[in-house]
């Protein structure tokens, strides 16, 4: 399971750091191509995140009866919803064939004169599109191995323990490979041109997919749990062939889901703290798609911008160790506290750096708060974790993939808002505007969450 969640993690890392300078590069040193691509992103996130949530929950209750599943078979959605593993399948094939389709497609953007302009127009929205199919796939990927498969694999030992055990282990996979993968890609794009670096790309994915098919093929046949999830009969009502045999029920189910979903979600005790969470994306104060890109403007060589990424994250790892000694001191509310204060305290770094002319040390400035602020991010995220994912939290537990969905699609609303933002200002000249604006939105977040806590 580990070894599955390295995989995916570090093909997603490489593809997010190379994409982001790449798109700069074809955007003439603009920052609006690389802002469009993460704006497709959050908006695809916002708009099925819950939906997909939903469906995991479906997924992970219904067991059907041998006849209701030959039944099911005629309908190849309807195989989907039903089999746990195919959707599994299904969805890291799709992430991981988006993102060598979209570096396929990139390639020809590079070469100047290569392609004709309408050509150009078509590859850079083929891109773009590839974005949100990979980002979605990712999400159902992530929610069904970090929720149900996690689950299942701890069976029979303390579920609470061994379950944030686990958790705290594929968030520290995640942050090493968010730590490592760009360092790697930068020193590559360093050494190399763009092009060797897209075909490592496509390479690494097609061979990932594979691993990943095997790896977590012995899982399932090893954890007698991921082949026992049931269902319940009003789920398989839903899941009717019926019922989706038309256009308009599968987009009514759709938006049926979806509202329940953010319902659902608005009625939980920690809704406050989730909500200061997701505020936390709305910013350029992180080493996304943005940020890598200003960099990148700002002359900051691709192999700096990677070690500086991996600085970051290796805070991030740190925080997961950091975390569990304070939790267990203090208690989540006030470890979370402790958490967003240091992030709010570190970004002040990077906010003095506006108003520094010397572009050497303000750049030194911008990249060291940001730097040190993931450690204070990433607690937080652990904290809130904790409510979700925790089978002793105030979510109940067939309900944790839709308010997980729903938590997704608000973090990505909010990611779309700061593209937004930064399309509005896509002028890297500018970019001091959007720090501000981002350290303002910070002291927001931290006073929602002090709200919460007080409370």
């Amino acid at each position: 399971l580990y070894a599955a969640q390295f995989l995916g993690r570090w093909g997603a890392g490489m593809w997010d750091f190379l994409v982001a300078l790449l798109l700069m590069r074809v955007g003439s040193n603009s920052l609006l191509l690389t802002a469009a691509y993460g704006l497709v992103q959050a908006a695809a996130t916002s708009a099925f995140g819950a939906a997909i949530g939903s469906a995991v929950d479906k997924i992970s209750h219904i067991k059907a009866s041998k006849a209701k599943r030959t039944e099911l078979l005629r309908s190849f959605f309807a195989l989907i919803l039903c089999d746990h593993a195919q959707l599994l399948r299904l969805g890291i094939g799709t992430r991981n064939l988006s993102i060598a389709l979209s570096a396929t497609a990139l390639s020809p953007l590079l070469i100047p004169g290569s392609i004709p302009p309408l050509g150009r127009k078509l590859a850079i929205a083929i891109v773009h599109s590839l974005g949100a199919v990979g980002i979605l796939s990712g999400l159902a990927v992530g929610i069904l191995l970090e929720r149900d498969w996690s689950e299942a694999v701890t069976l029979g030992e303390l579920p609470g323990q061994s379950l944030t055990r686990i958790n705290s282990a594929m968030k520290r996979i995640d942050l090493v490979c968010k730590m490592l993968a760009p360092a790697f890609v930068g020193i590559w794009l360093s050494s190399f041109s763009a092009i060797p670096c897209l075909i490592a790309t496509v390479a690494w994915n097609g061979l990932s997919l594979a691993l990943e098919y095997r790896l977590l093929s012995t899982v399932y046949h090893r954890a007698p749990a991921l082949q026992k999830l049931s269902r319940s009969k009003k789920c398989q009502d839903k899941l009717d062939p019926r019922a989706l045999s038309g256009v308009t029920q599968l987009v009514k189910g759709a938006c049926i889901a979806m509202i329940d979903g953010w319902a659902s979600y608005f009625r939980q005790e920690v809704v406050l703290a989730a909500v200061a969470l997701a505020v936390l994306h709305c910013t350029v104060l992180s080493f996304g798609f943005v940020m890598t890109a200003a960099l990148a403007w700002k002359g900051v060589p691709a192999h700096i911008i990677g070690v500086a990424r991996g600085l970051g994250a290796f805070l991030g790892v740190a925080a997961t160790y950091l975390y569990p000694v304070i939790q267990s001191k203090e208690g989540t509310g006030k470890a979370g506290l402790w958490a967003i204060s240091t992030q709010w305290l570190c970004l002040m770094v990077s906010v003095a750096s506006v108003w520094i002319h010397k572009t050497s040390v303000a750049t030194s400035l911008l990249i060291s708060g940001i730097v040190a602020s993931r450690l204070g991010l990433w607690m937080f995220d652990l904290a809130l974790s904790s409510h979700f994912c925790d089978a002793q939290s105030t979510v109940e537990e067939q309900e944790r993939g839709r308010i997980g969905g729903v938590q997704s699609a608000l973090q990505s609303l909010m990611t779309l808002l700061s593209f937004v933002i930064t399309i509005l200002a896509p002028d890297p000249k500018e970019f001091g505007r959007l720090v501000i604006i981002s350290y303002v939105i910070v002291t927001i977040a931290a006073l929602l969450f002090s709200s919460y806590f007080y409370r």
